[in-house]
């Protein structure tokens, strides 16, 4: 199952369970959520991914970005996560075609239905794509992904 967003000037965000096409999973395991990205053609320095779930059902691993010149900085909020990957300082921009930005390991702790939702806004955060040459800001809309712990 994957989840689309578009942003309001072009590119999107994709959310999947990784290998894991309807998103089901045990009590006690480990999934990867994974959050790709498309640009539609802008080279990308940054971004930003605001990450809600239920923290009562799932523990959250240490989140990576398969993106080899980024650095990826995640905040743990009370209603959120936020990662913030920014361009290294001798890397160069990319462009990104429905690119994976972020995987996420979560461990299910309780049965159930779950959503995980993309935030556009939270406080002084928001969820976006940050264009290289004019530092332009793509802000998506929401987007969610169903889990089904078993």
């Amino acid at each position: 199952t994957k989840s689309v967003l578009q942003t309001e000037d072009k590119g999107s965000l994709t959310m999947a369970v990784q290998n894991n096409e309807l998103a089901e999973v045990r009590v006690g395991q480990t999934f990867n959520l994974s959050v790709a990205a498309s640009s539609e053609g802008n080279e990308i320095v940054g971004f930003d991914v605001l990450l809600a779930y239920d923290k009562e059902a799932f523990t959250i691993g240490r989140a990576s970005t398969p993106l080899q010149s980024f650095q990826l900085f995640p905040r743990e909020h009370e209603e959120y996560v936020a990662f913030t990957g920014a361009l290294n300082t001798n890397g160069e921009a990319v462009v990104l075609t429905e690119t994976p930005v972020l995987t996420i390991p979560f461990t299910a702790k309780l049965k159930g239905k779950y959503t995980f939702t993309v935030l556009p806004v939270s406080s002084n955060e928001s969820t976006k794509l940050v264009e290289a040459e004019t530092t332009k800001v793509f802000s998506p809309e929401v987007t969610t992904l169903q889990v089904t712990v078993n």
